[in-house]
């Protein structure tokens, strides 16, 4: 699938859950089966570990449809990107989604610096986190920031130049379930 048309389902299945509509596809025995020997995910979901935030489902996707990377703060450190490139190299997805969320502790945490069992994630996100007006706009900022750093890696620039992959950033509303890409 393209990009863009892999972002439509991304967008479709996350309206799907917000009206309360979900389809649950790809989530039988069949498809189990079908995904026992290999994968071929369409989309690198990069989003943070907050169980509030179960992307499969948010997404209204099933097994074998996302390459899932969950880490506090949804950061972009070495394990992150060599999980990113690994996933783009085997498996081929059109398009990585880096997935914020209101209300996220690890941002509050290093907002507040009271950054406890958290350095090092608190030292991958954006260096801005600190001086937004507000926990929001830190979230905004800290998945533009990981979107803007992925675009600068040279395999992803190459398949980003060449329209085989688009990197966007998106952020999560605890409340409603909508997921708002930024542009």
């Amino acid at each position: 699938m393209n990009p863009d048309a892999v972002l439509k389902s991304l967008m479709e299945g996350n309206e799907r859950f917000v009206q309360g509509a979900l389809q649950h596809p790809n989530r039988c025995n069949e498809s189990k089966e079908k995904t026992s020997s290999g994968q071929s995910p369409k989309a690198i979901i990069l989003g943070c570990s907050d169980s509030r935030v179960p992307v499969e489902i948010v997404f209204d996707q099933g097994i074998g449809d996302l390459f899932v990377i969950r880490v506090a703060g949804n950061v972009l450190g070495d394990p992150q990107m060599e999980s990113i490139l690994f996933a783009l190299e085997a498996f081929g997805p059109t398009l990585v989604v880096v997935l914020g969320h209101e209300n996220c502790g690890a941002i509050t945490a290093a907002r507040s610096g009271a950054i406890g069992g958290i350095p090092s994630i608190a030292k991958c996100l954006s260096p801005n986190v600190g001086g937004a007006a507000s926990v929001h706009d830190a979230v905004v900022e800290n998945v533009a920031h990981v979107v803007s750093e992925l675009e600068k890696v040279e395999n992803v620039k190459a398949l980003v130049n060449d329209n085989q992959l688009k990197v966007v950033g998106g952020v999560y509303e605890l409340t409603t379930g909508k997921v708002t890409f930024l542009s």
